[in-house]
């Protein structure tokens, strides 16, 4: 039986997606599709509930590095090089489209992130 902490916080995470044919040479071209998502995450804190979200959700990676000040204003903006199935690009995907041999796309994500907080009834 998996048990869960009951002390991790509870985080509501919106991402917009925007897809778009990038070429290695000429770089992004035209938005070919965009949808939404979301989900609740529960994580100690900001950055794992991102993490989370990435991995279990989105099926990306991220680095949190590139996670700038932004954050503190709970949303940030994230791009991942995807192939035409929405899968995050191979290594060898990603040769093939810098010789100009393969399509990849561009995933621009913009995520908005809210800590949900329990409201005692009055």
């Amino acid at each position: 039986m998996i048990e869960i902490n009951k002390n991790l916080n509870s985080y509501y995470i919106t991402s917009k997606h925007d897809i778009y044919i990038d070429n290695y040479k000429e770089g992004e071209g035209e938005r070919v599709n965009s949808y939404d998502m979301n989900a609740i995450i529960k994580a100690d804190n900001v950055k794992e509930a991102i993490a989370k979200y990435f991995k279990n959700e989105l099926y990306l990676s991220y680095d949190e590095e590139y996670i700038d000040d932004s954050l503190e204003d709970g949303n940030f903006f994230y791009s991942n090089l995807v192939d035409s199935e929405n899968l995050e690009a191979t290594k060898n995907e990603i040769e093939s489209w810098q010789k100009n041999e393969k399509i990849l796309y561009s995933n621009n994500t913009t995520i908005n992130i809210y800590q949900l907080v329990k409201i005692e009834k009055l």
